[in-house]
């Protein structure tokens, strides 16, 4: 009985320091460009062209290849989240209307 309680134990232990031992996420970079386009880097990858979709005071949602990215007003300076936030709503505001789903 012994033998399974230590197995047990050292599969746990195992587990656990893997996922303790993960590496943090890759950082993440935003940028507008001259055309005023909106673009996320995620480490090395390429920049992947994000899409405005919902720009408020506290968050702001992008679409993307990847799926979509959320950016809070705590994850960035004030003055850069206030441009980021107005570039968004600009953005939003000008986009034609989105078909909706029917149920």
């Amino acid at each position: 009985m012994s033998d399974v309680i230590e197995a047990a134990v050292a599969a746990l232990s195992a587990i656990l320091a893997l996922l303790v031992a993960r590496h943090a996420p890759d950082a993440m970079q935003l940028a507008i460009d001259a055309d005023g386009a909106i673009w996320l880097r995620r480490g090395e990858a390429p920049a992947e062209r994000l899409q405005p979709r919902l720009a408020g005071d506290r968050l702001v949602t992008f679409s993307s290849p990847a799926g979509p990215v959320l950016v809070w007003r705590d994850c960035l300076p004030a003055d850069a989240f206030r441009r980021l936030s107005a570039h968004a709503r600009w953005h939003v505001e000008r986009a034609p209307p989105q078909p909706r789903a029917t149920p």
